[in-house]
């Protein structure tokens, strides 16, 4: 019998330096089946779509599990490749409706088993809730754009020192025997997020690659390195997974080669890598020393700047738990519940 993948774990979303950016449209319109849930913080839309996850693994299925940016221990979505199907949160920020009713998507309203004369008596404290929990993500967005063109500044004059020609001779050497794949094609997955409890990070990709080749450095050549390692995935026709930074999702933090089964990756975690790429190496010392105070201030006002943000989605997260206790308060669990188990057995038979 084949062996099944474990399940893999990624964020749907970030909460950037552009505010919210959302990959589900990436993640969930190539599937022929997709449910999306409906309903309040706090009415259990993330429990629904763990259940369903953990049916299919004790099933052997295969599954990715999509958490919220804003919070790392709730589910944003699930996916079953094997089945091409998927669940997903379709409430705000990332606010769905089907795009092929019932051929495709079908909503799950959880919304249907709340007391809704409860949540009527409480309607001024979930305007005042949702309002200045909106306030407050606006505030960190705000917090995380300064920090984001901060950094910007930063990658420019780091940039300025990197040897790019030693920098192409070494991927030259890492992609010789790479053979050619089957069509380029790119995929976003996020690694990281700042949330409502602080910054998370996962370690997916090396927890699932063969072969881990780990890249260090601290003087800003990484990230060069790792664009110059998806170019050259692309002229072998490769398929690249494109972890992204969170403050400039333009710009990787990690990259995965699914048909080389290999892994860049910053952390290895209890792994060790097959390979280290120190990328300092690249980077001319003397070059840096124009900007040397410049850099000092500007990497302390970035970093000062993402606390900023924290804070605020700290504050933020004091609302929305407010407002999943007002909706769990008014919820039938009950009755949830049972929806639950009537929709795994039409998904698993």
């Amino acid at each position: 019998m084949e062996k099944i993948k474990p399940s893999i774990r990624y964020f749907a979303a970030a909460n950037s330096g552009k505010g919210f950016v959302s990959f589900f449209d990436e993640i969930f319109d190539p599937l022929d089946r997709l449910y999306i849930i409906k309903g309040g913080s706090g009415t259990g839309k993330s429990r629904m779509m763990g259940d369903i996850a953990s049916a299919a693994e004790n099933r052997g299925l295969y599954v990715e599990r999509y958490y919220c940016s804003a919070d790392a221990g709730s589910l944003d979505g699930v996916v079953i490749p094997s089945m091409s199907l998927g669940i997903m949160d379709g409430t705000a920020p990332h606010t769905r409706d089907p795009k092929y009713p019932g051929a495709v998507d079908e909503i799950i309203n959880v919304g249907q088993f709340w007391d809704a004369e409860k949540l009527r008596r409480r309607k001024d404290d979930i305007r005042r809730t949702v309002k200045e929990k909106s306030e407050y993500f606006g505030y960190a967005f705000k917090a995380l754009n300064a920090a984001a063109l901060t950094d910007g500044i930063i990658r420019d004059m780091r940039s300025r020192a990197v040897d790019t020609e030693k920098l192409d001779r070494v991927i030259q050497r890492l992609a010789r025997n790479w053979e050619s794949g089957r069509g380029y094609r790119r995929m976003t997955r996020v690694l990281d997020a700042y949330t409502m409890r602080g910054e998370a990070s996962l370690n997916t990709f090396a927890e699932h690659a063969d072969r881990l080749i780990l890249v260090s450095g601290k003087q800003g050549a990484a990230s060069a390195f790792l664009s110059r390692i998806e170019r050259s995935a692309a002229e072998k026709e490769l398929e690249v997974v494109f972890a992204p930074d969170v403050l400039d999702v333009s710009i990787p933090v990690e990259i995965y080669l699914p048909e080389q089964k290999t892994a860049f990756v910053r952390d290895c975690g209890a792994r060790e890598p097959d390979k280290v790429i120190n990328t300092d190496r690249f980077v001319c010392a003397s070059s840096l020393k124009t900007f040397r105070s410049e850099l000092t201030s500007l990497e302390k006002r970035k970093k000062e700047l993402k606390s900023d943000a924290l804070r605020f989605l700290a504050q933020a997260a004091e609302r929305h738990f407010s407002l999943e206790e007002i909706y769990a308060g008014a919820m039938d669990f009950y009755a949830k519940e049972e929806l639950t188990r009537k929709l795994i057995s039409g998904i698993f038979g």
